[in-house]
């Protein structure tokens, strides 16, 4: 192989690893960012008494989703969720509201939250399926 092809090659290669090492670097940056936004905000996240949590609500293992009630990824999760819960009885479920998908998806999310927390899991569980 001719010399200046095996520093093409090798400079591709240097390029490449350069790349995937700054890759890495920003996937460890964003976790970190995260976990560190949620442990700022970990009352709020898993203890806020405005969300409505299902299964064992003195469980060891919180498990929070955030849905929309006109999300089509909520519908297709929430059997999943369902069975979780029924499943393990050391599951604590919070439900987060999050009505991302338009001014529709604000106004069920308003009239749900009038309603008793029996009836809110209720319309959450309906509108996902």
């Amino acid at each position: 192989m001719p010399r200046s092809l095996r520093l093409l090659v090798l400079l591709g290669l240097a390029g490449l690893l350069s790349a995937v090492v700054a890759y890495a670097g920003l996937f460890y940056v964003r976790s970190l960012r995260q976990e560190r936004g949620i442990a700022a905000h970990a009352e709020e996240i898993f203890r806020s008494p405005t969300s409505f949590v299902a299964g064992n609500p003195e469980g060891d293992v919180s498990v929070v989703a955030f849905l929309d009630y006109n999300c089509p990824y909520c519908r297709q999760g929430a059997p999943d969720l369902a069975k979780l819960i029924e499943g393990d009885p050391k599951v604590r479920l919070v439900l987060k509201e999050l009505p991302v998908l338009g001014k529709h998806s604000e106004d069920v999310a308003r009239i749900a939250r009038r309603g008793p927390p029996r009836q809110i899991f209720r319309a959450a569980s309906e509108a996902v399926r």
